[in-house]
């Protein structure tokens, strides 16, 4: 704003070179009006227009049960995060339902919460011996055998979030991070990754 210069065409042909007002923001739009009488043209700022759908706020109370796991560990998640859809993907995730501030904190995860292959051994021992002794893992590239534990991992939590499910059950929050993985997993349930990108590639390469 302010040094940009555009070149905008006229409907007789002819072209208008403007320079972008020094007060402009993302998502302004420049409205050209010429005077009747002297042909001259002049350029105003309208106001920015948002063609972003608002999320619909999810009516599960598992996000509120994750952030409840997420604090009981020392983390922190700002009141102003809500689980909501908001993009025409259909997938629900985190979206800030108020206006953020520049370097306002919004979440904090202790690096103690992280999904690891560290963290698999101690939460899952028997697991995390089970998948090095897989005979195709060992061709494979180096680092496979690590993300094929905490995938596996992953796969054990999410079997247990849907026995849960059906004994309509809940984990207990304890100020563990198991059970923040168990709460997490709780809340992916509700997700329907149909039409997630990744999904889409696996079937289409283009």
């Amino acid at each position: 704003p302010g040094e940009t210069e555009l070149l905008v065409k006229l409907q007789e042909g002819a072209e208008l070179a403007v320079k972008v007002p020094g007060n402009a923001k993302p998502g302004d739009k420049l409205i050209f009006t010429q005077d009747p009488e002297t042909g001259r043209w002049a350029v105003r700022l309208g106001a920015a227009t948002s063609t972003a759908p608002e999320p619909a706020l999810a009516a599960s109370t598992g996000f509120e049960r994750v952030v409840r796991a997420i604090q009981s560990v020392g983390g922190f998640v700002s009141s102003k995060l809500r689980y909501a859809k908001a993009t025409d993907l259909g997938i629900l995730g985190i979206v800030a339902t108020q206006p953020v501030v520049m370097h306002e904190e919004l979440m904090r995860i202790p690096k103690a919460c992280f999904l690891t292959e560290d963290y698999v051994n101690l939460a899952a021992p028997a697991l995390y011996e089970a998948v090095a002794t897989v005979p195709v893992l060992a061709a494979c590239r180096a680092g496979l055998v690590s993300e094929t534990r905490t995938a596996a991992f992953l796969a054990l939590l999410l079997g247990e979030a849907l026995e849960r499910l059906k004994d309509a059950s809940e984990v207990e929050i304890d100020g563990s991070v198991t059970a923040l993985w168990r709460c997490h997993c709780d809340l992916l349930l509700d997700q329907d990754f149909t039409d997630h990108p990744y999904w889409a590639a696996i079937h289409d390469d283009d």
